[in-house]
């Protein structure tokens, strides 16, 4: 459910953003700077939706265990996919921040 409501947001981001950049072309406008919005919340609260899944799907294998078996890994992958998304919010909240 997670991964499907992350989609349907990003989704719809893309499209908002794509029809104000057409609205500010048609204009002959440049786009303003971004600014913290709903989209930029929707992102810190999947980040930490995912963080939390992760995070308690590793507890509740073990530490060691998380890495071995037939799901070691798509872990693996979770592992990287969770780490860039944190990365990708810190990067975005410094450069709103700036």
């Amino acid at each position: 459910f997670l991964i499907l409501a992350n989609s349907l947001i990003l989704g719809l981001q893309v499209q908002v953003l794509a029809e104000d950049a057409a609205k500010h072309a048609a204009q002959m406008r440049e786009l303003p700077e971004p600014t913290f919005d709903a989209f930029f919340a929707m992102h810190w609260l999947f980040c930490i939706a995912f963080s939390a899944d992760l995070t308690l799907r590793w507890w509740a294998d073990g530490f060691w265990d998380f890495f071995q078996g037939v799901d070691a890994g798509w872990n693996i992958f979770d592992i990287f996919v969770v780490a860039f998304a944190i990365i990708d919010v810190i990067v975005d909240t410094a450069f709103l921040s700036s």
